[in-house]
């Protein structure tokens, strides 16, 4: 019976990376403290519930309620929180979120895992003006993580912050499913949530309230209104978590 370690380091490294490596806080250098949150070190050595709080009051400090389902299942289900280093040629440490899969299959898949980036001093991007990005958004790179992605599904989760992308194209290139009369340009759109089930954007800064901004998935030639934007996020996490049920 392979351990929990290797169960992890397995699902971490399969399909993207070549391998993965779970470390404990005293195998890492230091130049590799100073890279990463005391939190991190902190929760890496304690059981999977008491970790998982460390995580939530992290999240909750960030961005209070933001992402109370996500959190609430993450408690439900930790399997607690562990650092790793991801393919051979990266030497960055990640934050791994390991929870208990549930799956009907679940000695293939025992658990589901996300896996984390230390946040960013400094929002940059090639591709957007960051500085337009609303300010919850910026505080979740700055704060939180410069990425948070779900492992074995390709890109899927929060992109990291110097990977952000607006849309191509113009209004009339797209189908818009909304209740409301706005219109977004495309180009003013920024993805920030990836998934072959479509990109959840967020509109370049307009003067509105973070908290009344509005999500939009991207899928194909269609842009849906999903209403307010970090509920979207917080759906899209919990449905995420749940891949193999």
């Amino acid at each position: 019976m392979p351990s929990v370690s290797d169960q992890l380091a397995s699902q971490l490294a399969d399909p993207a990376f070549d391998s993965a490596e779970l470390v404990s806080p005293d195998q890492l250098t230091d130049a590799e403290r100073q890279q990463i949150p005391s939190w991190w070190l902190e929760a890496a050595v304690l059981d999977s519930a008491e970790a998982m709080e460390i995580a939530a009051a992290q999240w909750n400090l960030v961005l209070p309620g933001k992402f109370a389902n996500s959190l609430e299942l993450f408690r439900a289900r930790s399997a607690g929180l562990h650092l790793a280093r991801l393919g051979s040629d990266n030497s960055a440490v990640v934050l791994v979120y390991a929870l208990h899969s549930g799956s009907v299959d679940v000695d293939v898949y025992p658990f589901v895992c996300w896996y984390a980036d230390p946040p960013t001093e400094q929002l940059v991007s090639r591709l957007i003006d960051a500085e337009r990005l609303p300010e919850d958004v910026r505080l979740f790179y700055t704060r939180l993580h410069d990425s948070f992605q779900l492992a074995g599904f390709g890109s899927t989760g929060f992109i990291q912050s110097n990977e952000t992308f607006a849309l191509d194209g113009d209004p009339d290139d797209f189908e818009y499913e909304t209740d409301g009369v706005r219109r977004p340009d495309p180009t003013s759109l920024v993805s920030l949530l990836l998934s072959a089930r479509g990109n959840l954007c967020i509109e370049l800064k307009t003067g509105s309230d973070d908290d009344h901004a509005t999500g939009w998935l991207a899928y194909d030639s269609t842009l849906e209104d999903v209403g307010p934007l970090w509920n979207a996020f917080d759906d899209r996490i919990v449905e995420f978590c749940s891949p193999f049920d």
